[in-house]
């Protein structure tokens, strides 16, 4: 029996930090079932692994490809190199006798990064797990991860996607997965909790992997995003970032403050907003509905809630998000001054 290869793409900003942080933790729970875990060299996870996967090493490979159509292949060079890392990949499995190995790394999200991977179909029985969301939701969560570092609103950043004659996210992601590996290697799943298996992200995955909930250490969401009052605080300097993707300051802020950090419960664009991302999107949504989703999977993806109190649409910059800048400084501040502190103790300066 062909030993299966668990490929979860992503999408980005789909909870895949999560489901790593997920597969890290369970790695030697997972390796007791018979199911590997790929690191950041396609190599499989020891119990003394540090936590690492295959990103960057995919990103390198990716950075010398053009971005291709669904239906292109890989360059026959780069094939054949990245086919030696798989062989020698399921010669390690089979040495250990799984019957399953996992490999996680977002920003395979991309046709040249699926059809990258039908390197590893001659040695492995391949499937794919492809996570999505909603399209207003994954702008949102988009701006507040990336786009603000470049110092554009959200307002603005939400107005340049729907002034765009792109109209699709996922499509052409899907389509390479389909032409590569065929549609039934191909798992989609909608970050929607009515859509997941048990309602939660790690379940559903586990479920993917054929592995039961309750035999896996239970993890908290990684990688949650700031609150938008926040973010439109921060997006004022993007001088502090070399580009979208320089996570230094924002790694800092995250790893190193004390303050609970709570999602503002207002909705950043209003349910107006949302109908016309929805409305500008619907040709993919009716896409994925005919071909691959059925009507009540993306019953909540249609739904638009009207709140109540919803009044006129906030400013870009809040009270409450200069308040939580202050007292994120204030927090952090306290933290390099106890830092001083202990390093004068340790030298033996006294005041």
């Amino acid at each position: 029996m062909a030993t299966k290869l668990y490929l979860h793409i992503g999408h980005p900003k789909c909870g895949s930090s999560t489901l790593q942080q997920a597969l890290y933790e369970n790695r030697q729970a997972l390796l007791k079932a018979g199911i590997g875990v790929v690191d950041g060299k396609l190599e499989l996870m020891k119990a003394s692994t540090k936590m690492s996967f295959p990103i960057g090493f995919f990103r390198k490979l990716l950075a010398d490809l053009p971005e291709v159509d669904p239906t292109s292949e890989t360059p026959a060079a780069a094939m054949e190199a990245l086919e030696d890392q798989f062989r020698a990949l399921k010669r390690k499995a089979d040495g250990l006798g799984l019957k399953a190995v996992v490999l996680s790394a977002e920003n395979l999200a991309r046709p040249a990064g699926v059809a990258m991977l039908a390197a590893a179909k001659p040695h492995f029985d391949c499937e794919i797990i492809y996570y999505i969301r909603r399209h207003d939701d994954w702008l949102i969560s988009s701006w507040l991860q990336w786009q603000f570092k470049t110092g554009i609103s959200l307002d603005d950043f939400i107005d340049q996607a729907l002034s765009s004659k792109r109209r699709f996210l996922f499509r052409r992601v899907v389509e390479a997965a389909v032409t590569h590996f065929g549609e039934d290697k191909l798992r989609i799943r909608v970050l929607f909790p009515s859509n997941l298996e048990g309602g939660d992200l790690v379940t559903d995955f586990w479920s993917a992997l054929g592995v039961p909930a309750k035999e896996m250490a239970a993890v908290k969401s990684r990688n949650v995003s700031f609150s938008v009052d926040l973010v439109s605080v921060l997006k004022e300097s993007p001088y502090l970032y070399d580009d979208a993707h320089d996570n230094n300051l924002t790694g800092f802020i995250d790893e190193h403050h004390a303050y609970p950090r709570k999602p503002k419960r207002r909705d950043p664009l209003g349910h107006y907003v949302r109908r016309d991302i929805i409305n500008h999107y619907l040709p993919e949504i009716n896409w994925l509905k005919n071909n691959f989703l059925d009507s009540s999977t993306l019953a909540g993806w249609l739904q638009i809630r009207v709140p109540k109190d919803e009044g006129q649409k906030p400013k870009t910059i809040t009270l409450e998000g200069v308040a939580e800048m202050l007292n994120l400084n204030m927090v952090m501040l306290k933290e390099l001054r106890d830092e001083v502190e202990k390093i004068k103790r340790a030298v033996g300066i006294r005041e």
